[in-house]
């Protein structure tokens, strides 16, 4: 579990207000989610229905009026993005068209012991996944038992949709998997600075990069691994290790 802070920290309640919007409140040294109770009716006003309530929500939740109970008889969807951003924003949308547009209750998994991620944490708390597609065995159980409720999700992931997987990995069983576009388009890119571009025009093309070798090879030297990089660096080493260490406790860190 990757440790991330998404609290914004503040004094007083203006601030809160002044950086994310009117409805967030200061408690505790922190920012609370003003879209808890909804994207859209955060945005569009109290005209728009409040969202669907979901397991991620509190027993109270829905008698303070934080959200209500889905009129649909639709079991909750379990959505398990991978440990990216753009995988963990997408999401965040399918949760707020499902919970806030179409009255189907939500919940983001994070994976076997996986943290909060969802987007209307009043907390705002952001814990990325625990794996990148939780090698599927997240869909095969979530196949296996209809309803992810009834799963500890602190022992094992239970998820009916995988938000983005890219091609380059085999998918372990495709006759149980079914696949479809999800709208984005991924881009692949290599950064060159611009010094060696303005010494070096033809290299700011990949034709650039494929035609002289030699000179690829001169201006790029070998690439650092991260082996060199730990070895130049150690202190990242020694703090990437001790964050992913099992005893790591980051109150007592800070």
């Amino acid at each position: 579990l990757l440790l991330v802070d998404a609290e914004v920290a503040c004094v007083a309640t203006f601030e809160c207000e002044q950086k994310l919007r009117p409805g967030s409140i200061c408690r505790e040294g922190n920012c609370t989610n003003p879209f808890k109770g909804g994207c859209l009716r955060t945005v569009l006003g109290d005209d728009f229905r409040r969202r669907v309530c979901s397991s991620h929500d509190s027993a109270e939740a829905e008698e303070n009026n934080i959200c209500r109970k889905s009129p649909l008889d639709y079991a909750e969807i379990s959505i398990g993005p991978a440990n990216w951003e753009s995988s963990m924003f997408l999401a965040w949308i399918m949760q707020i068209v499902l919970s806030e547009l179409v009255d189907v209750p939500v919940r983001i998994d994070t994976g076997a012991g996986g943290g909060e991620l969802s987007f209307y944490d009043a907390d705002n708390r952001f814990a990325y996944p625990t794996d990148s597609y939780h090698d599927y065995e997240g869909l095969y159980k979530a196949n296996e038992v209809k309803d992810c409720r009834k799963v500890d999700t602190t022992k094992e992931a239970c998820a009916h949709v995988l938000p983005e997987v890219w091609p380059v990995r085999r998918y372990a069983d495709e006759s149980r998997l079914e696949r479809d576009g999800n709208g984005m388009v991924g881009h692949l890119g290599w950064y060159v600075s611009t010094q060696t571009i303005r010494e070096h025009p033809g290299l700011a093309s990949h034709w650039g990069l494929r035609s002289n070798r030699v000179l690829l090879a001169e201006v790029f030297k070998r690439p650092t691994t991260w082996g060199d990089y730990c070895e130049q660096v150690r202190f990242y080493c020694f703090f990437l290790r001790l964050m992913n260490s099992p005893t790591f406790s980051k109150e007592a860190w800070l």
